[in-house]
């Protein structure tokens, strides 16, 4: 159904936005 392809989609953008965060503070320091 959809909801598995919520949860999928979520997490998906949660680690694509943990991975920018850790980049950022990667390059700025």
């Amino acid at each position: 159904g959809t909801d598995g392809m919520d949860a999928a989609f979520n997490f998906g953008l949660d680690s694509l936005i943990a991975g920018f965060e850790r980049l950022r503070s990667s390059t700025t320091d």
